[in-house]
């Protein structure tokens, strides 16, 4: 009997904390990003758990950036909800899944408040938990920033060279090269832009996003087939980045507000 009733808290310990639980860390799960730098340049490239690594008798995640093998580690904890990093060979808590709304997190180098907590799909991978913090940024179980990724837990100057502009979490898990049949047409005119701005596409599902180089999102919609005009009036004069998500494939593009 003493043995079943063990089991049994076990079990419901595991119930009750593991159950909506999307793990952030798992070998081969890949982040593809977008690099967009001050010169005008940009590409694309992979962030990766590739091996276990023995730490402090902790076992790691090592996570490598694919353009130039930047290297961070990452630990998780499932049932705790929490992930652990190590800086200067120490470890601290990275990312705390546990927290509730009214709760604050350290978070891009700022405490800031989970203001609301949503669920939703997000590159595939569905019925994901969203953390909403400070009504703006969203911390997502699973996948890390909706906009960054886990690139936060790089150190700085590893990851953002040459010097960046803005990097941008594009997709999850999915190979660069697109069947020719199946390839995204989409263009977009004028640019510069005054205020209204025209895109042609021909996916019939398709979200367009405009981002300040915060990596903040400006605006969102969704696109049809043919060619839809928006108004960006209300944005200030200055540089964004536009980003395209579709069945047919992802882009992005930067844009001038005149």
């Amino acid at each position: 009997m003493k043995y079943r009733i063990i089991i049994f808290f076990l079990w419901i310990t595991s119930y009750c904390y593991g159950q909506d639980y999307t793990p952030l860390l798992e070998l081969n799960k890949t982040w593809n990003m977008f690099l967009y730098n001050d010169t005008g340049d940009s590409y694309s490239f992979d962030i990766e758990p590739i091996n276990f690594v023995e730490i402090e008798g902790q076992t790691y995640y090592q996570i490598v950036a694919s353009h130039n093998g930047c290297t961070t580690y990452l630990r998780e904890d499932p049932i705790e909800r929490k992930v652990y990093g190590i800086s200067e060979g120490n470890e601290y808590l990275h990312y705390d899944f546990s927290k509730n709304v009214g709760d604050s997190i350290w978070v891009l180098d700022q405490l800031r408040e989970i203001t609301s907590i949503e669920y939703g799909d997000f590159y595939g991978m569905e019925n994901l938990r969203f953390f909403v913090l400070d009504n703006v940024y969203k911390l997502i179980e699973g996948i890390g920033f909706e906009t960054y990724g886990i690139i936060d837990a790089f150190e700085y100057g590893c990851l953002h060279v040459p010097i960046f502009e803005l990097v941008l979490l594009s997709n999850m898990n999915q190979p660069l090269s697109i069947e020719d049949n199946n390839l995204l047409v989409f263009n977009v005119y004028p640019n510069p832009v005054n205020s209204s701005l025209f895109v042609s596409s021909n996916a019939d599902k398709l979200v367009l996003k405009i981002f300040n180089l915060l990596g903040q999102v400006l605006f969102t919609q969704n696109i049809d087939v043919g060619t839809s005009m928006i108004d960006l009036s209300f944005l200030d004069n200055g540089a964004y980045l536009m980003t395209w998500e579709s069945t047919k494939g992802n882009g992005f593009k930067r844009i001038i507000k005149n």
